[in-house]
């Protein structure tokens, strides 16, 4: 498959986000790996007792911690994409758009409205901006100790899914998921996300090709809050 038609099915991928607790990462994203799910360390034995297993749902079902550090993506933003259409060291396009975030479902998950516009080749080859609009829900799945996020838009019918973890100083989240190209009948292409924050009014989405290379970077957004 080529970088460019890779780089078009990521575009449809135009930020698999809610966002977690995330902050400044690393200049450099380390290689790797989508990581293995692991234990759920909340979950009780197995019980006949009906009220001590209401009980135990209940308490994997509350909102915490990383719940609420969603919250601080509620907003406007501003955003600027960037995409590699000719591989890495092209020369990207450059697109805006405008984001909102909210919390929803009793702070259990952050949504997120885009709508902006997105540099796509013709059937010549040239460029044409199309309107682009998407929807993208994140969470914390308290019993898998994962976040987890979808993502929909006006440019395909496929529900992309999302799962990862953050740093152990809570301030850079990254999620794994893959990736259909039907035009190469491609199934499955792992790809990276990476969310890190500039300071408490800018962050950034970075997408990374990881069959490609863990440098193979085919998207960046950044996202400027709107100032009331």
């Amino acid at each position: 498959m080529s970088f460019r038609r890779l780089v078009l099915r990521a575009a449809i991928a135009l930020l698999t986000v809610g966002f977690a607790g995330a902050a400044r990462a690393a200049d450099k994203p380390a290689a790797a790996t989508p990581a293995t799910t692991p234990a759920p360390s909340a979950a009780a034995p197995a019980t006949s007792d009906p009220a001590a297993a209401m009980r135990e749902w209940q308490r994997l079902a509350a909102p915490g911690k990383a719940h609420e550090a969603l919250g601080k993506f509620a907003g406007a933003w501003d955003a600027k994409t960037k995409m590699w259409l000719g591989g890495p060291g092209s020369a990207p396009t450059e697109d805006t758009g405008l984001a909102t975030f909210r919390m929803v479902l009793g702070g259990r998950f952050l949504q997120q409205d885009f709508s902006g516009q997105m540099t796509m080749p013709d059937a010549t080859g040239k460029p044409q901006k199309l309107l682009f609009q998407g929807i993208g829900f994140m969470g914390y799945d308290n019993f898998r100790n994962l976040y987890t996020s979808t993502w929909n838009d006006n440019m395909s019918t496929i529900t992309m899914m999302m799962a990862g973890s953050a740093s152990p100083d809570g301030q850079t989240i990254r999620m794994f998921g893959q990736m259909d190209d039907p035009a190469q009948n491609s199934v499955g292409r792992t790809y990276q996300t990476v969310v890190r924050w500039v300071d408490t009014d800018h962050f950034v989405f970075e997408m990374y090709d990881m069959l490609a290379g863990p440098d193979a970077k085919v998207m960046e957004i950044a996202y400027s809050r709107k100032k009331a």
